[in-house]
């Protein structure tokens, strides 16, 4: 509609002014011509993925310099002419609800046979993580299988994926009050870390306990256990309920193909060795 008001003014100028003012006029209206297909050009699709507090896969670029091992792939993945990626802050179960509900387009996710219900999955995995274990430096008592786990008070992250045993254990110990629920890494380990200390261990993905260790407040405090279960791949998921994308199957194919493309070219090796991460 607006291009339509001004296009009509300019006509309505050209049909009685000088010679001079026709040149321009005629000027501005193959400008107006040239620029309006531009800029219908650059409209992206703007897709809303959760960036949750998942060091080295996703971190504040601000705060580290570093975006993270998913937010770079999704970066050389999606972000282009056709589709850009925006952020959200939000804790790990809100983003279960808002991929449920089509709030957000696009989550970072393990397969679950019950999560098909309302997402779409990619066929290439974009990374794989484990669950391990971290400790204050002086700890000495080694942790074998997860019964191991049993005597100790324990810090874990809401919302984090669990094995069946793990769940029962930590569910059974906040009855008790002796495992906290937190929704941020720096509390879990403040409280380990402090004295006296809140927690013995703390439970996440082993590579971000890993991550977090090698920070300057945490070095030589806190050490990452030789301890680990139920290594996992994770996965592009596209939320059915999303709006913006009528077809998600060929998005996904061309996001597999690129990840597949990223191996080959040793371009995802490279990303792998920054973050520090061993090779799927």
């Amino acid at each position: 509609m607006q291009f339509t008001c001004v296009l009509g003014a300019l006509m309505s100028q050209i049909l009685s002014p000088s010679r001079q003012q026709n040149i321009i006029l005629r000027m501005a209206i193959a400008a107006l011509f040239f620029w309006v297909p531009l800029s219908w050009a650059t409209d992206k699709i703007v897709l809303d993925v959760n960036s949750v507090d998942w060091p080295p896969f996703f971190l504040d670029q601000k705060q580290t310099g570093q975006a993270g091992l998913a937010r770079e792939l999704m970066t050389q993945c999606i972000s282009g002419p056709k589709f850009d990626v925006r952020y959200m802050q939000l804790p790990i179960k809100r983003t279960h609800q808002y991929m449920q509900t089509g709030q957000l387009d696009l989550a970072v996710y393990s397969f679950k046979p019950e999560r098909e219900d309302f997402v779409w999955y990619s066929a290439v995995p974009m990374f794989h993580s484990e669950i391990g274990v971290a400790a204050k430096k002086d700890f000495i008592q080694p942790l074998k299988t997860e019964a191991d786990l049993e005597p100790w008070r324990i810090g874990y992250l809401a919302g984090l994926g669990l094995t069946p045993t793990l769940a029962v254990l930590l569910a059974g110990k906040k009855n008790q009050n002796k495992a906290i629920e937190d929704y941020s890494m720096d509390n879990l380990f403040e409280q380990l870390i402090t004295t006296p200390s809140r927690m013995d261990l703390v439970i996440n993905s082993r590579e971000a306990l890993l991550w977090m260790s090698q920070r300057p407040a945490y070095s030589g405090k806190v050490k990452v256990l030789d301890f680990s279960v139920e290594r996992k791949a994770y996965y592009l998921a596209v939320s059915k309920r999303s709006t913006k994308l009528p077809e998600p199957s060929q998005f996904l194919k061309q996001f597999d193909e690129c990840m597949q493309q990223l191996r080959l070219n040793g371009q995802y090796q490279k990303l792998l060795h920054a973050y520090q991460l061993q090779q799927d």
